[in-house]
């Protein structure tokens, strides 16, 4: 987000600079990242507006808040608790940020989504074959049983929930709260779980073509670990903000679905060696394009980290030193 694009406009009035003005979504998805990402949009508007009298904001910013495995009233008390945080409804909409909340059940309620997620569902998961007419998301997850398939159907229902919504309110901008190591757990869960293919559009590609509309998706915390993350909002006391699931080291490895395994994996060893989680996404960001030696020598080092662990439910970490040493010797 360095360009002109979304830099402070300067102008005489709020007309004349309107037209200039892009317009963001940024989808909320309850993590300690979305956390994170709004704080640092929210206060990189208010420092806009106050460098002169003439200053504007450079974007209109919309908060898309996407809790669709999250109680209601969780999700009302946490736009409640960042309204208030950032100055109340008054000074927000003096930053042109608008707070909007996603209605999960409405789209799956339509007949064309719900007739595409049962039959890719069955397909994919083998849910309940005589699936009647559901009303909610959470009819519609509880048919399917296993955790890893369950997360891995949820995001692409937040693909399509977030695609609708740009087709309908005419966004082409849509800014993601993925750290460096989310992007690195969705590669190898991807890969692991046979859906390589979603690896390039997901993580590789920053500008997506659909129905003759150009969405682009940016990444402004790709380059920052989850324990940065975590450090910067257990600081700024924001944390309890989003209740994310803090019991998954209880649970045992059979029980864990591939992403809680392999952002455990990740979490143990992301501060001795972070390097393991930036190779990851950086080999990711390439699969978009056509492979040369290089991508296909390093794409190795990916392939051999899911292997170890499909077989083993996790990584030791003397294979992963030894198999970095051999990626930067090449």
């Amino acid at each position: 987000m360095k360009g002109d694009l979304y830099k402070v406009k300067f102008g005489k009035s709020e007309d004349e600079i309107k037209n200039k003005t892009v317009n963001l979504l940024f989808p909320f998805l309850f993590t300690q990242s979305s956390l994170v990402l709004a704080d640092a949009l929210i206060y990189w508007l208010k420092e806009q507006v106050s460098m002169s009298s003439k200053a504007h904001v450079g974007f209109y910013l919309t908060i898309f808040f996407l809790g669709l495995d999250k109680p209601l009233e969780n999700v009302k008390q946490c736009m409640s608790s960042l309204e208030s945080r950032y100055g109340g409804a008054e000074m927000l909409e003096e930053l042109h940020i608008s707070l909007t909340l996603a209605d999960g059940d409405t789209f799956i309620s339509s007949n064309g989504s719900q007739e595409y997620l049962v039959s890719t569902a069955n397909e994919a998961f083998c849910i309940n074959e005589n699936v009647p007419k559901l009303k909610t998301l959470h009819e519609f997850f509880s048919n399917i049983g296993n955790p890893s398939s369950k997360e891995y159907f949820m995001d692409i229902v937040k693909d399509l929930i977030i695609g609708d919504y740009c087709l309908k309110k005419h966004f082409s901008h849509v800014v993601l709260p993925y750290s460096m190591s989310e992007l690195a757990i969705s590669t190898l869960s991807y890969t692991v779980g046979g859906s390589g293919e979603r690896i390039g559009a997901v993580i590789g590609s920053k500008t997506t073509e659909e129905n003759s509309n150009t969405f682009d998706f940016l990444y402004p915390l790709r380059d920052v670990l989850q324990y940065e993350i975590e450090k910067y909002t257990d600081l700024c006391g924001t944390s309890g903000f989003v209740n994310e699931n803090k019991g998954n080291a209880l649970k045992s490895v059979r029980s864990k679905s591939m992403n809680e395994l392999i952002g455990g994996y990740f979490g143990s060893i992301q501060g001795e060696y972070p390097e393991a989680v930036s190779t990851v996404v950086k080999i990711a960001s390439k699969l978009s394009a056509p492979p040369n030696k290089k991508d296909l020598r390093n794409a190795k080092y990916v392939i051999m980290l899911c292997w170890t662990i499909q077989k083993d439910g996790l990584m030791d970490l003397q294979f992963l030193k030894a198999s970095h040493q051999v990626m930067k010797k090449k």
